[in-house]
């Protein structure tokens, strides 16, 4: 997804705390001041990590506007002729600046569940379900036979290797809410293959 697409999805997941305009092209400060009014109005009060998650974004941009090689401002000779925010967009891009967009991201994966009604997960219970899964894998593996595929309770398959590979990208990347509740589901259905009481 590139990063023009990125930043509509999470625009219109915090579509709540958007100021009354019809142009909503904020920068990296805005968007902290943005993430900020929404937690203070309680739109991520069921995030325990909401505020890590914050602050990490805010520290990381304190650090980049105080760097200078490269300077967090584009320079003049960049993009000349451009609107500033093409600019900005273009300059700060993920390889100067990666915390930065590593906290962007993070906030931009709360919102979206926030949005989409995802169930929250704290970065320790992520850790805990990639522990669970990775101990587990070879089991689950065999117990799937041909298919591969475990069945979810929504009706979808999904594959150990998947999960995996999906799990191994960290709790603060965009989906990481999905593959955590994805493996929620996988533990129950272990579980209720094992006999186990839930």
């Amino acid at each position: 997804m590139t990063r023009s697409r990125r930043l509509q999805r999470i625009a219109s997941c915090v579509r709540s705390i958007r100021p009354a305009t019809t142009e909503f092209d904020p920068d990296d400060d805005e968007w902290l001041l943005l993430f900020e009014n929404a937690y203070h109005l309680g739109q991520f009060a069921h995030e325990p990590d909401f505020p890590v998650a914050l602050a990490f974004y805010r520290s990381a941009l304190e650090a980049a506007h105080r760097q200078t090689d490269p300077p967090f401002d584009p320079p003049p000779g960049h993009l000349r002729g451009h609107p500033l925010r093409r600019r900005q967009r273009d300059w700060r891009n993920q390889f100067r600046f990666p915390d930065v967009w590593a906290g962007f991201d993070w906030l931009g994966e709360l919102a979206t569940r926030s949005a989409h009604g995802i169930p929250p997960v704290t970065e320790a219970e992520y850790h805990e379900l990639a522990s669970w899964l990775i101990a587990h894998a070879e089991r689950l593996q065999a117990r799937t036979g041909s298919s591969g595929g475990i069945p979810l309770a929504d009706g979808r398959f999904e594959t150990v290797s998947g999960l995996l590979h999906d799990i191994s990208k960290g709790p603060r990347v965009d989906g990481a809410g999905n593959v955590a509740e994805t493996i929620r589901q996988v533990k129950a259905w272990d579980a209720a293959q094992r006999g186990i009481p839930r």
